[in-house]
Parts: structure tokens; sequence; C-alpha cells
């Protein structure tokens, strides 16, 4: 079932994939469902795992650590503590961006790595996707790539969570910043500056 103001597209070059449901104008309160569109990428072989890379992920711009500092925080994030441990950083291209957090969660439930409390829950998730981005992504080689972890208080519910102090991604593509979930098959956000937890960040790191 599509959401107000959704619309279905298409993706070139994916003649097997069914629909995308994307949202191309986003309200000012909307929040951003893509379906997964990808099939097995990793399937195990005897004692070898076989691996569908995804596309490559592009680099739209290098911008300086200060830029991205200051706009972390002009996001009006309360009291959050900031680390951002490298000097320059890739703004994403953002159709690349989405492509690889959906690459990324098929891939790791292709390969059974799935939530178990204590020890490999939200911030795990979190992790695996910032490093997805520095394993399989071009954009390593000039600069990070500006996906990084929060933690946050959820005093409202978002992608499925309801309460607690939860572990996401906030990341900066050249269609703006955005908050998005790490866990399940689908991927869902919603831009950084009116995501309604915003003040409640605790932290944000790019390492």
């Amino acid at each position: 079932m599509m959401r107000p103001g959704e619309r279905l597209s298409r993706r070139r070059g994916r003649r097997s994939a069914p629909p995308v449901v994307i949202q191309l104008d986003v309200p000012s309160n909307g929040v951003v469902t893509v379906y997964n569109y990808y099939d097995r990428v990793a399937t195990r072989v005897g004692g070898e795992l076989k691996i569908k890379l995804p596309k490559a992920v592009n680099m739209v711009e290098l911008v300086a650590r200060s830029q991205i500092l200051a706009e972390l925080r002009s996001l009006d994030a309360g009291k959050a503590d900031i680390n951002l441990a490298d000097m320059h950083y890739a703004i994403l291209d953002h159709d690349c961006w989405v492509d690889l957090q959906l690459w990324t969660k098929r891939f790791l439930a292709d390969i059974g790595y799935v939530y178990v409390g204590d020890r490999r829950d939200c911030n795990a998730f979190a992790r695996a996707m910032r490093m997805a981005f520095d394993l399989l992504g071009e954009v390593a080689f000039a600069g990070s790539p500006t996906v990084g972890g929060i933690y946050a208080h959820m005093d409202e519910p978002f992608a499925g969570i309801t309460d607690g102090f939860h572990a996401l991604n906030l990341s900066r593509t050249n269609k703006g910043g955005f908050v998005s979930e790490p866990q399940g098959i689908n991927l869902i956000y919603q831009r950084a500056e009116i995501w309604a937890m915003t003040r409640r960040i605790t932290s944000i790191s790019s390492d």
C-alpha cells in the first residue's frame, strides 16, 4: 500500500526489480519508506560465500570538517556530543545512498545477521551500515563518507521504535541531511531538521 505523496518508479538497469516506492516530495512531517527491491545478494556454496556487489557509491562533493560540524550544530541537537574524526568528508549522491543501504540490509539478512538482545542490537546495525559505505563506497578514497551514527532518546515513534535509547544513522547527501533506521529489510528515513527526536540526540559520531 502506498502512503500519501508516494509515487511508483522503476530504476534503470534493474530489469527484474519490482517497482520501487519512493517519496519525491516529502511533506513537512513525512517519513520516507523505500521497499527493498534486492533479491538475494549473498549465497553460501560449500565453504564459500558468493556475493553480488552493489553499484558504486558516487561522491558529489568533498567538503571540510568545519562545514559538516556547522551543519550538525545548526540542527539544534541539544547538548549532543559531536565527534568528527577526519578532516574531509564526502557528500554522497542521494540515490546511491539509498541503494547501498538497501543492499546492506539484504546482505545482512542473507547471512543471518539478526537482532540478538544485549549483544547484536541497534548499535551493531548502525555500525554495520556505516562500515558498508567505507568498504564498498568509492568515496572512501576521497574523504570519509558522510554516514555517521547517533544515539537518541526515542520520545516519539519512528520506524517501529516506540521508546528507549536507540542508535540510528545520520547521513548527508546532495539532497540534505537524513536520519535513517539501520534495522529492518526496508529503508525508513526522514529529514534531519524535522526529525522529532533531534533535540534528544545525545551523541553524533563519524568513526
